[in-house]
């Protein structure tokens, strides 16, 4: 407590702004949704994404990569991640798919894995963040990998890793294996947006903006400082990546009409978030939140201070939110239309928040709940090409579900 104070006194300054959010006020969806499996026999996976061509890539957190075809066949490919340390929360978290140029005899992984019997048919770069390092000291990394797919007889139509580069690590390392973040988005501008958890034991790390924990942050392709990041013309090389601050374990990023982007965060035993993403602002944990410590004690006597941004929504108690994507205009899911969809871990269902006429009148939001019946969390969410929304659930034997209306 003695610390939480300690920030309160020398970080914030100047008028509370804000007015206290009241916890979520749910509603239970009146139209009826069902699942259809379509991917099962996954081992603990945490992102899934979607190409252009309809194809489901699936990071593990034991280190590997799932690529589903358009026909659902599979292929596995351990990735071969230097150090990846998958205790606890760790391992491979999320992926990153990036437009690949258009495939020459003079692209540079072609040119690392050719040889006489191998030719290259597909070419995919990704981005992605894992859990790297030991139990003394591990942190969230970000690499760069280019995936070849190759027409070698012997290995016809399989994907391989051509090259493998590290970008980014945060700091400082830490020792526990919890509260990594990892949550990416690419943005409009082709810069990256990352999610750096607190470690949960290191929180106060979060207003400090030499830490790299508890904080958004934003780089290029290559792991380059922005020349227009919010602090960009600090001395200390970390608080130039950081975009905002004041995050305890966020896991939702998302990008909503006219390129608001919209975050989400767990809290601790209540006060989960969903934030406006802004640079420069400060989100305000531990020394705001709505939440108490998982023993019960209390965190921080506070829920608003000056100069620290109140939240769009809060829920308490928590949902455990997993992942979040912007549901747009849609005749498949019309109640779902103009509105961020959230999956909870906790209850195993989807949160349905719908956006206001603008950001200015979110106070009176719409929380609808859609219960699927399904017996596994709920860990991602993405959209097939057609637009249809896919659930990915947690744990062993987890699978891919489309979600459907009942007419």
């Amino acid at each position: 407590m003695k610390q939480v104070m300690w920030l309160c006194l020398v970080i914030c300054a100047g008028q509370v702004f804000a007015t206290t959010i009241p916890p979520s006020k749910a509603t239970m969806s009146q139209s009826k949704y069902t699942t259809k499996e379509l991917v099962t026999n996954l081992n603990s996976p945490w992102a899934l994404k979607v190409d252009k061509n309809g194809r489901f890539w699936v990071t593990e957190k034991l280190g590997t990569l799932v690529i589903v075809e358009a026909d659902l066949q599979q292929q596995r490919l351990d990735l071969q991640l230097p150090d990846l340390y998958p205790a606890g929360q760790g391992g491979l978290l999320d992926i990153i798919l990036l437009d690949p140029p258009k495939l020459t005899n003079q692209t540079e992984p072609y040119r690392k894995i050719h040889n006489q019997n191998t030719d290259i048919s597909e070419y995919q770069s990704i981005i992605l963040s894992y859990a790297k390092g030991t139990a003394q000291a591990n942190a969230l990394t970000i690499a760069k990998l280019d995936l070849v797919k190759t027409s070698k007889y012997e290995e016809s139509g399989q994907w391989q890793v051509a090259e493998y580069s590290e970008i980014f690590q945060i700091s400082p390392k830490k020792s526990s294996p919890v509260h990594y973040a990892g949550r990416m988005l690419l943005l409009p501008d082709n810069t990256l947006l990352v999610n750096s958890g607190d470690g949960f034991d290191w929180r106060e790390d979060a207003q400090r903006l030499t830490s790299l924990l508890g904080k958004t942050l934003r780089m290029t392709l290559s792991g380059a400082i922005p020349s227009d990041n919010p602090f960009s013309e600090e001395e200390d090389i970390a608080q130039r990546y950081v975009y905002s601050y004041g995050h305890r374990n966020a896991q939702g990023l998302t990008l909503g009409p006219g390129g608001t982007v919209w975050q989400h965060e767990h809290g601790p035993a209540g006060g989960d978030e969903i934030n406006i993403l802004a640079p420069r602002v400060n989100y305000g944990w531990p020394v705001i939140t709505y939440g108490k410590d998982y023993s019960g004690a209390q965190i921080s006597p506070f829920t608003e201070y000056a100069d620290m941004r109140q939240p769009e929504v809060q829920w308490t108690p928590s949902i455990a939110p997993s992942a979040m994507l912007y549901q747009g205009p849609t005749d498949r899911y019309p109640e779902l239309a103009n509105s961020l969809l959230v999956t909870s871990l906790k209850y195993r269902r989807l949160h349905s928040v719908k956006l206001p006429a603008s950001n200015l009148g979110f106070r009176h939001y719409n929380d609808i709940i859609i219960d699927m019946n399904v017996s596994e969390r709920i860990r991602d969410i993405s959209h097939h090409t057609e637009g249809d929304i896919l659930l990915l659930t947690d744990g062993e034997n987890a699978k891919i579900m489309q979600l459907l209306p009942v007419r």
